[in-house]
């Protein structure tokens, strides 16, 4: 399977990343689309960071990869574009391997990201979230960016979109199942400070 980094995460957004020395993506699994971002001339170096170090794998050139709970292992980097797919649901997974990926009970991993995220981009630096509108709304994320010093610039809709509305008391049993859920993304730059 020829896996092109995001597949339409790449589309939707490839012309509005702009060339930078260092990218990083967050919530990085096995790096897709870093990687990506990075074979497309993107950047120069890129960092991984995800808390699984299993999913991180081998060196590679060009990638340093960092074993974090968000930020919290992350020391002296800045970054001209960080990337990243968050858990995006505001629950508990019940201990499901699955669900583990995509929760984030009261939203903490959102919260440390954006606490920190200001000090690890370079000036002009960007965020690209991969946000899903069943988990967190738009409204929240950028209330959260705000309260953090980050400027919201917009957002993209994903071509793929599942249509069909599902009721919050639904949402764990329809994540178990493999379909599309409606995704954005979300911009953010560096405030003045």
């Amino acid at each position: 399977m020829d896996f092109d980094g995001g597949g339409d995460w790449g589309k939707t957004f490839f012309n509005e990343i702009k060339f930078g020395e260092n990218g990083c993506e967050m919530w990085a699994g096995k790096g897709f689309i870093g990687k990506h971002l990075l074979k497309q001339g993107l950047c120069k170096k890129l960092t991984l960071i995800d808390i699984n170090k299993k999913v991180l794998g081998r060196n590679e050139k060009n990638i340093d990869k960092i074993q974090s709970n968000v930020w919290d292992s992350v020391k002296d980097k800045k970054f001209d574009w960080i990337v990243g797919n968050p858990p995006h649901f505001d629950f508990d997974s019940d201990g499901s391997r699955r669900l583990q990926t995509l929760c984030d009970k009261d939203l903490i991993q959102h919260k440390k990201f954006f606490k920190e995220a200001k000090d690890f981009l370079n000036p002009n630096g960007k965020i690209y979230l991969w946000e899903n509108s069943f988990g967190i709304s738009l409204s929240t994320i950028k209330e959260l960016a705000k309260g953090n010093g980050l400027i919201y610039e917009g957002f993209f809709k994903c071509k793929r979109v599942f249509v069909s509305p599902v009721p919050r008391e639904k949402i764990k049993d329809f994540l178990l199942k493999p379909s599309f859920s409606p995704h954005y993304i979300v911009q953010f730059s560096k405030g003045v400070l």
